[in-house]
Protein backbone atom coordinates (compact mmCIF):
# COMPACT_ATOMS: atom_id res chain seq x y z
CA UNK A 1 0.00 0.00 0.00
CA UNK A 2 1.34 3.39 -0.95
CA UNK A 3 1.48 5.59 2.12
CA UNK A 4 -0.49 8.87 2.16
CA UNK A 5 -3.08 7.57 -0.34
CA UNK A 6 -6.26 9.49 0.58
CA UNK A 7 -8.48 10.01 -2.45
CA UNK A 8 -10.28 7.32 -4.40
CA UNK A 9 -7.84 7.71 -7.30
CA UNK A 10 -4.81 7.43 -5.00
CA UNK A 11 -6.25 4.35 -3.30
CA UNK A 12 -6.91 2.74 -6.70
CA UNK A 13 -3.33 3.40 -7.84
CA UNK A 14 -2.12 2.09 -4.49
CA UNK A 15 -4.19 -1.09 -4.99
CA UNK A 16 -2.70 -1.43 -8.48
CA UNK A 17 0.79 -1.09 -6.99
CA UNK A 18 -0.03 -3.77 -4.40
CA UNK A 19 -1.39 -6.02 -7.16
CA UNK A 20 1.86 -5.70 -9.12
CA UNK A 21 3.82 -6.59 -5.97
CA UNK A 22 1.58 -9.61 -5.36
CA UNK A 23 2.05 -10.79 -8.97
CA UNK A 24 5.83 -10.55 -8.56
CA UNK A 25 5.69 -12.60 -5.36
CA UNK A 26 3.17 -15.25 -6.47
CA UNK A 27 2.74 -15.20 -10.25
CA UNK A 28 1.15 -18.66 -10.34
CA UNK A 29 -1.88 -17.33 -8.44
CA UNK A 30 -2.62 -14.87 -11.26
CA UNK A 31 -1.61 -16.98 -14.27
CA UNK A 32 -5.19 -17.85 -15.24
CA UNK A 33 -6.38 -14.20 -15.35
CA UNK A 34 -6.21 -13.38 -19.08
CA UNK A 35 -7.55 -9.81 -18.72
CA UNK A 36 -4.85 -8.96 -16.20
CA UNK A 37 -2.19 -10.42 -18.48
CA UNK A 38 -3.37 -8.30 -21.41
CA UNK A 39 -3.55 -5.19 -19.20
CA UNK A 40 0.05 -5.62 -18.03
CA UNK A 41 1.37 -5.43 -21.57
CA UNK A 42 0.89 -1.65 -21.90
CA UNK A 43 0.77 1.25 -19.44
CA UNK A 44 -2.52 2.62 -20.75
CA UNK A 45 -4.20 -0.78 -20.60
CA UNK A 46 -3.06 -1.24 -17.03
CA UNK A 47 -4.45 2.16 -16.08
CA UNK A 48 -7.78 1.24 -17.74
CA UNK A 49 -7.83 -2.14 -15.95
CA UNK A 50 -10.78 -2.41 -13.59
CA UNK A 51 -11.46 -5.19 -11.11
CA UNK A 52 -13.43 -5.10 -7.88
CA UNK A 53 -11.75 -8.24 -6.58
CA UNK A 54 -8.38 -6.49 -6.60
CA UNK A 55 -9.99 -3.13 -5.60
CA UNK A 56 -8.67 -1.44 -8.74
CA UNK A 57 -10.72 1.28 -10.42
CA UNK A 58 -10.41 2.48 -14.00
CA UNK A 59 -8.17 5.53 -14.47
CA UNK A 60 -6.00 7.05 -17.16
CA UNK A 61 -2.29 6.56 -17.69
CA UNK A 62 -1.56 10.21 -16.94
CA UNK A 63 -3.48 9.98 -13.63
CA UNK A 64 -1.47 6.90 -12.63
CA UNK A 65 1.74 8.69 -13.59
CA UNK A 66 0.77 11.82 -11.62
CA UNK A 67 -0.18 9.84 -8.47
CA UNK A 68 2.98 7.70 -8.67
CA UNK A 69 5.22 10.76 -9.06
CA UNK A 70 3.46 12.37 -6.10
CA UNK A 71 3.30 9.45 -3.63
CA UNK A 72 5.69 6.69 -4.73
CA UNK A 73 9.39 6.76 -4.01
CA UNK A 74 11.12 6.61 -7.40
CA UNK A 75 7.97 7.90 -9.11
CA UNK A 76 6.36 6.43 -12.19
CA UNK A 77 9.61 4.84 -13.33
CA UNK A 78 9.58 2.51 -10.30
CA UNK A 79 5.90 1.71 -10.91
CA UNK A 80 6.53 0.91 -14.59
CA UNK A 81 9.55 -1.25 -13.70
CA UNK A 82 7.29 -3.17 -11.33
CA UNK A 83 4.76 -3.60 -14.17
CA UNK A 84 7.41 -4.94 -16.57
CA UNK A 85 8.74 -7.37 -13.96
CA UNK A 86 5.21 -8.53 -13.13
CA UNK A 87 4.51 -9.06 -16.83
CA UNK A 88 7.62 -11.24 -17.23
CA UNK A 89 6.85 -13.26 -14.10
CA UNK A 90 3.25 -13.74 -15.22
CA UNK A 91 4.40 -14.75 -18.72
CA UNK A 92 6.64 -17.44 -17.20
CA UNK A 93 3.83 -18.67 -14.96
CA UNK A 94 1.40 -18.84 -17.88
CA UNK A 95 3.90 -20.78 -19.98
CA UNK A 96 4.25 -23.34 -17.17
CA UNK A 97 0.48 -23.50 -16.81
CA UNK A 98 -0.26 -23.93 -20.52
CA UNK A 99 2.76 -26.00 -21.51
CA UNK A 100 1.61 -28.87 -23.69
CA UNK A 101 3.29 -32.24 -23.36
CA UNK A 102 5.46 -31.96 -26.43
CA UNK A 103 7.38 -34.81 -27.86
CA UNK A 104 10.66 -33.06 -28.40
CA UNK A 105 14.14 -34.41 -29.06
CA UNK A 106 14.87 -34.28 -25.33
CA UNK A 107 11.68 -36.20 -24.59
CA UNK A 108 12.67 -38.97 -27.01
CA UNK A 109 16.24 -38.99 -25.73
CA UNK A 110 15.00 -39.48 -22.16
CA UNK A 111 12.48 -42.07 -23.30
CA UNK A 112 15.22 -43.95 -25.20
CA UNK A 113 17.47 -44.03 -22.13
CA UNK A 114 14.59 -45.31 -20.00
CA UNK A 115 13.80 -48.04 -22.52
CA UNK A 116 17.50 -48.96 -22.83
CA UNK A 117 17.60 -49.44 -19.05
CA UNK A 118 14.48 -51.61 -19.22
CA UNK A 119 15.98 -53.75 -22.01
CA UNK A 120 19.22 -54.09 -20.06
CA UNK A 121 17.32 -55.30 -16.99
CA UNK A 122 15.38 -57.74 -19.14
CA UNK A 123 18.59 -59.15 -20.62
CA UNK A 124 20.07 -59.56 -17.14
CA UNK A 125 16.94 -61.43 -16.05
CA UNK A 126 17.17 -63.69 -19.11
CA UNK A 127 20.82 -64.41 -18.37
CA UNK A 128 20.04 -65.27 -14.75
CA UNK A 129 17.14 -67.52 -15.77
CA UNK A 130 19.25 -69.28 -18.40
CA UNK A 131 22.03 -69.87 -15.89
CA UNK A 132 19.56 -71.14 -13.27
CA UNK A 133 17.95 -73.47 -15.79
CA UNK A 134 21.35 -74.82 -16.83
CA UNK A 135 22.29 -75.51 -13.22
CA UNK A 136 18.93 -77.17 -12.54
CA UNK A 137 19.30 -79.45 -15.56
CA UNK A 138 22.87 -80.33 -14.58
CA UNK A 139 21.77 -81.15 -11.03
CA UNK A 140 18.90 -83.26 -12.39
CA UNK A 141 21.29 -85.13 -14.70
CA UNK A 142 23.61 -85.89 -11.77
CA UNK A 143 20.70 -87.19 -9.70
CA UNK A 144 19.43 -89.29 -12.61
CA UNK A 145 22.81 -91.00 -12.92
CA UNK A 146 22.52 -92.28 -9.35
CA UNK A 147 18.97 -93.59 -9.72
CA UNK A 148 18.86 -97.34 -10.16
CA UNK A 149 15.27 -97.57 -11.33
CA UNK A 150 15.03 -97.46 -15.13
CA UNK A 151 11.49 -95.96 -15.05
CA UNK A 152 12.62 -92.85 -13.17
CA UNK A 153 15.67 -92.51 -15.41
CA UNK A 154 13.49 -92.68 -18.52
CA UNK A 155 11.06 -90.17 -17.01
CA UNK A 156 13.97 -87.75 -16.42
CA UNK A 157 15.22 -88.12 -19.99
CA UNK A 158 11.78 -87.33 -21.40
CA UNK A 159 11.38 -84.25 -19.17
CA UNK A 160 14.86 -83.02 -20.07
CA UNK A 161 14.09 -83.54 -23.76
CA UNK A 162 10.86 -81.50 -23.41
CA UNK A 163 12.65 -78.65 -21.62
CA UNK A 164 15.41 -78.57 -24.22
CA UNK A 165 12.81 -78.58 -27.02
CA UNK A 166 11.12 -75.56 -25.45
CA UNK A 167 14.48 -73.81 -25.13
CA UNK A 168 15.26 -74.45 -28.79
CA UNK A 169 12.31 -72.18 -29.65
CA UNK A 170 13.93 -69.24 -27.87
CA UNK A 171 15.48 -66.85 -30.38
CA UNK A 172 18.42 -65.86 -28.20
CA UNK A 173 19.63 -67.27 -24.94
CA UNK A 174 21.47 -64.61 -22.97
CA UNK A 175 24.58 -66.03 -21.31
CA UNK A 176 27.99 -64.99 -20.00
CA UNK A 177 30.59 -65.55 -22.71
CA UNK A 178 33.26 -68.16 -22.22
CA UNK A 179 31.35 -70.29 -19.70
CA UNK A 180 29.88 -73.76 -19.71
CA UNK A 181 26.46 -72.16 -19.95
CA UNK A 182 27.40 -70.62 -23.31
CA UNK A 183 28.51 -73.99 -24.71
CA UNK A 184 25.31 -75.59 -23.45
CA UNK A 185 23.19 -72.79 -24.97
CA UNK A 186 24.86 -73.33 -28.35
CA UNK A 187 24.06 -77.04 -28.17
CA UNK A 188 20.43 -76.29 -27.30
CA UNK A 189 20.15 -73.96 -30.29
CA UNK A 190 21.46 -76.69 -32.60
CA UNK A 191 18.82 -79.21 -31.51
Amino acid sequence: MIENACSKLEKSVSALHDLLGAINERPDDYASDAKLFVALKRQDRLAAFENEKYKVARTSRSSVERVCNKLLKGGFRTFDGLRVTALERLREARSRLNRPKRRTRDYYKTKTHDLDDTVQLGLMDCMNLTTALYKALEAGRELAKHVEEPVQLEYWRREEKDVLAMLSLVKKLVVVRGTDVEVWAQRVREL
